[in-house]
């Protein structure tokens, strides 16, 4: 007998936004080409996602399946959090990225004793290793396209791995009142990850 592997939406909050399990079960049929899932969760944006926010569309789990990332609940609540605040309500925040971030992280119900660090390091390195960040991730990472300075943000996805370029979600900082912001950074040099409690 073959098997079939099949994808099952878990829908996880009240904007669409999913994350993925696939379970597998015995059938005669072909198998399907998403036989790179487990029983585990995976985040990719949705349809809801993509056409709310261009860059998104440059996630590359949108092209191969099999770069889609494992995600916790927490996270996707992270994700789904940092969306709604971006894009639905256009909340402004006066202050910091790290400011707009802690934000995020508090109205997803993660206060500080609900964080937890798992890699920790400086601006100059080492630097973590980029299979251990997971979307929902606050990142702390140089910022080669801003002078090199410190910056901080929340990981989605990767656009290409191998040149360990991403797509993240932050602010600008510098104290103006803004909204979130979805952006494309060079994450070679992520060295400090704090990560909501499951």
């Amino acid at each position: 007998m073959n098997k079939l592997y099949f994808i099952v939406i878990i829908v996880l909050f009240p904007l669409g936004l999913s994350a993925q399990s696939v379970q597998e079960t015995e059938k005669d049929s072909a198998t399907s080409d998403s036989t790179y899932f487990s029983n585990e969760k995976y985040f990719c944006p949705d349809s809801t996602m993509c056409k709310t926010v261009e860059y998104l569309k440059e996630c590359s789990c949108l092209k191969n399946k099999g770069s889609a990332l494992v995600i916790s609940e927490s996270g996707q609540k992270i994700i789904e959090t940092g969306y709604r605040m971006t894009v639905v309500t256009k909340q402004i925040l006066k202050g910091s990225c790290w400011q707009f971030i802690d934000e995020v992280y508090l109205q997803a119900g993660f206060p500080m004793d609900k964080r937890t660090t798992v890699f920790k390091s400086v601006k100059s390195g080492p630097y973590v290793d980029s299979k251990m960040i997971q979307p929902g991730d606050w990142i702390y990472h140089v910022n080669y396209s801003f002078h090199g300075v410190e910056h901080s943000a929340i990981f989605i996805c990767w656009k290409d791995f191998d040149k360990k370029i991403a797509i993240t979600l932050g602010h600008l900082g510098q104290n103006l009142a803004r909204t979130g912001i979805y952006g494309e950074f060079d994450l070679k040099s992520v060295y400090y990850i704090t990560r909501p409690k499951k």
